[in-house]
């Protein structure tokens, strides 16, 4: 068995799909963010 992010790095290592699309269907973002084209906007001082 193996976890969604597991399987989430997988298809991007296939090529898949997007970092975006990872980053937004994972779990663990931080392990996704350096497929992003660009950084995420921060919401945390809002």
């Amino acid at each position: 068995m193996q976890t969604l992010d597991d399987a989430i790095m997988d298809l991007i290592k296939k090529g898949w799909i997007s970092g975006d699309d990872a980053y937004i269907n994972c779990i663990d973002k931080s392990k996704f963010v350096q497929f992003l084209k660009k950084p995420p906007t921060d919401f945390t001082d809002a």
